[in-house]
C-alpha cells in the first residue's frame, strides 16, 4: 500500500495531540502574563480562556467533541473541524494526540472556549508535519469543547478488523450498515477522524490495493462533504495514482485538489511537474 500519512497521522489529528484535571489561576505551576491575558504553565503553553462551561471535566478516556481551529502563529488558519462541517471527536488520552494539545484539553470541562498557544517542542518539533506545518511551528489554537461523555463503539476499530478479516468492499458493506442502523450516531463514534486513523493503520497493510485505499478514501469524502480537509483526501488519492504509475488519472485528481483549495502548494508543485512531461 502506498499511501502516506502525514495528513491523517497529524489530523487524527493531531494532527494530529501531563494534564491536569481543571484550571485554576491559583495554581502554583502557572503564571498570569500582565499584558496579554494568557496564563503560562511551567510547560511553556500560554492559554486563556473566553468562556468557562459547567458540563464534565475532561478526564482520561472520556469521548471530547470539540469546534477546533488551528494557526501556524497569527498566520492563515491551516485547518478548523467544527459543527458545520465535522467535529473534532477524540478519546482522551487514549488516541494519540500532540503533548500540548493533551496538556490543554486536561484544563478544560464541557462548556470552555480556551485559546492556547502551543511551543514546537510540545507540537511538532523540528521537523514540523507534512505541507503544512512548518519546523519549530508555534501552533495557536482556538478549541471550544462542545461534549465530554462516555465514548461510543470507535468505527475506526470495526471497520479495520472487518477489512483485514474480509477485505475492503466487506468494510464498506459494513459502513453502510452502520450508518443504516445508527443514523444518529449513539451507539458508534463515525466521526470523520475515524477514518483518519483507520487510513493510517492500513497504511503499512501490503494486502490493501492502492485502489482499494482510493475507494475509502472516496468515501470519506461523500460522507463528509463540507469538510476542511476535502482537498487532503482529493491529494491523497492523485499521490496514490501517481506513485503506482497512472499518470492521466493522478493529473485529473490534482486538477480537482485545486479546484477545491487553488492555493494548496503541494498539488501545484506535483501538477506543474506533470505538464512538464506534457501529461
Amino acid at each position: 500500500m502506498t499511501l502516506k500519512t502525514d495528513f491523517f497521522t497529524r489530523s487524527a489529528v493531531l494532527l494530529l495531540f501531563s494534564s491536569f484535571l481543571f484550571f485554576s489561576c491559583s495554581s502554583e505551576q502557572e503564571s498570569e502574563s500582565k499584558n496579554d491575558g494568557y496564563v503560562q504553565s511551567d510547560s511553556g503553553i500560554k492559554y486563556k480562556f473566553l468562556k468557562h462551561g459547567i458540563g464534565p471535566i475532561a478526564e482520561a478516556g472520556k469521548e471530547i467533541t470539540v469546534n477546533i481551529t488551528l494557526k501556524i502563529g497569527d498566520s492563515t488558519e491551516i485547518w478548523s473541524a467544527n459543527q458545520s462541517n465535522s467535529p473534532f471527536i477524540f478519546i482522551y488520552k487514549v488516541d494519540p494526540m500532540i503533548r500540548g494539545f493533551n496538556e490543554v484539553i486536561g484544563y478544560t470541562k464541557e462548556g470552555d472556549h480556551i485559546q492556547a498557544l502551543i511551543p514546537a517542542e510540545l507540537g511538532y518539533g523540528a521537523k514540523g508535519s507534512g505541507a503544512d506545518i512548518p519546523p519549530n511551528a508555534l501552533l495557536a489554537f482556538d478549541i471550544e469543547i462542545v461534549q465530554v461523555q462516555n465514548p461510543r463503539i470507535k468505527t475506526s476499530d470495526v471497520l479495520l478488523e472487518r477489512i483485514q478479516t474480509r477485505g475492503m468492499e466487506a468494510g464498506l458493506t459494513l459502513l453502510d450498515s452502520i450508518k443504516l442502523v445508527d443514523e444518529n450516531q449513539e451507539i458508534f463514534n463515525s466521526s470523520e477522524v475515524q477514518f483518519h486513523f483507520l487510513l493510517a493503520q492500513l497504511e503499512s497493510d501490503s494486502s490493501i490495493h492502492y485502489l482499494e485505499t482510493i475507494a475509502l478514501l472516496e468515501t470519506v469524502k461523500s460522507n463528509f462533504p463540507k469538510s476542511a480537509s476535502l482537498h487532503h483526501y482529493e491529494f491523497e488519492i492523485a499521490k496514490n495514482y501517481l506513485e503506482n504509475g497512472a499518470l492521466d488519472l493522478a493529473k485529473v485528481s490534482l486538477e480537482n485538489t485545486l479546484k477545491i483549495n487553488k492555493e494548496y502548494s503541494p498539488a501545484v508543485k506535483k501538477l506543474d511537474s506533470l505538464n512538464a512531461l506534457n501529461f
